[in-house]
């Protein structure tokens, strides 16, 4: 007769894993940032990109409109100039050249050179290896770039209403220092009325003047590296918001699990025991009632009344 066999034990227990859920749940709030940083970016980029669309025609007519007032300033800025080297004799002439050259240098050291305020923008939209705090510094670098980027776009529009204003005044400026030199005045400052000049003079110059533009293409060529910064920044913002937003969320999830488990560690460490040792069997009593074939008979054993004529 072969040895009883061991009760058979139940099927482990198997958690509902709702992790799935949580992770929609997350996932949805990754797209929602997304679509919350491009809705941020969208008025700026629109009009940035309205006013592209005229820039050049204004920036044009801003020239256009500024060379008469250069032109007549600089005729008169050349004779002022003439009449006062006449009034100083050659080292105070180089000595104040040399003083103007000395504090151009030294503006040029602290304000950069003129020319295109938007250099590379570099926008890296993949998380890597990055969690969520690095990614909040390298969003709020992203958003600094932006914000450098958008400036520099607004001051070259700024630059077409600029421009005509600033010849005026330079044209304003020389006349000024005509009428002076003109002037019958004993106790003129000579040296004083040829530095005026000089830095008249080099603000006329045309790396000055235009703001290191030298031409109307590269006005344009600079105002869209700047509109083409700001949209690749927000673009990369939006995205590594977003999966910063789906970081966030499944920490707090996870973050709920342990919280819910240290409130309710009985209950838990019974759900562990239940899975790891689960009830025999024949624990439960499946065949009561017995069966009725089984009522009042003694199977393997015959009754004597029908035994065999």
């Amino acid at each position: 007769m072969n040895a009883e066999s061991p009760p058979a034990k139940s099927e482990p227990c198997s958690d509902c894993d709702l992790g799935a859920v949580e992770d929609q749940a997350c996932t949805a709030k990754r797209f929602q940032k997304q679509a919350d940083v491009a809705n941020e970016s969208l008025a700026q980029l629109t009009e940035f990109k309205t006013k592209f669309g005229t820039a050049r025609n204004n920036y044009q007519a801003a020239r256009d409109a500024a060379q008469a007032d250069i032109a007549a300033a600089r005729m008169q800025l050349k004779d002022v100039l003439g009449q006062l080297r006449c009034r100083l004799d050659d080292h105070k002439e180089e000595c104040l050249k040399d003083a103007r050259d000395k504090v151009v240098d030294q503006i040029r050291e602290c304000a950069g050179e003129p020319g295109c305020c938007v250099g590379e923008c570099e926008f890296d939209s993949t998380p890597g290896d990055d969690d969520a705090a690095a990614l909040s510094g390298r969003i709020e670098r992203y958003r600094r770039e932006v914000k450098k980027a958008s400036e520099c776009f607004e001051s070259l529009i700024a630059e077409q209403a600029a421009l005509p204003v600033r010849a005026k005044a330079l044209r304003d400026a020389v006349a000024a220092i005509a009428a002076e030199v003109a002037a019958e005045n004993p106790a003129k400052d000579w040296a004083r009325l040829y530095a005026r000049a000089l830095v008249a003079r080099w603000q006329l110059r045309r790396e000055q003047l235009w703001q290191g533009f030298p031409t109307v293409n590269a006005y344009v060529d600079c105002l869209c590296a700047a509109l083409t910064c700001a949209l690749k920044g927000w673009e990369a913002i939006a995205i590594l918001e977003g999966i910063k937003a789906e970081m966030d969320c499944k920490a707090e999830a996870a973050d709920a699990a342990c919280k819910k488990k240290q409130e309710n560690i009985v209950d838990e460490v019974m759900r562990e025991y239940v899975c790891l040792c689960p009830p025999d069997d024949d624990d439960d009593d499946d065949d009561y009632p017995p069966r009725d074939d089984d009522e009042g008979h003694d199977h393997g054993q015959h009754d004597p009344r029908q035994s065999a004529v």
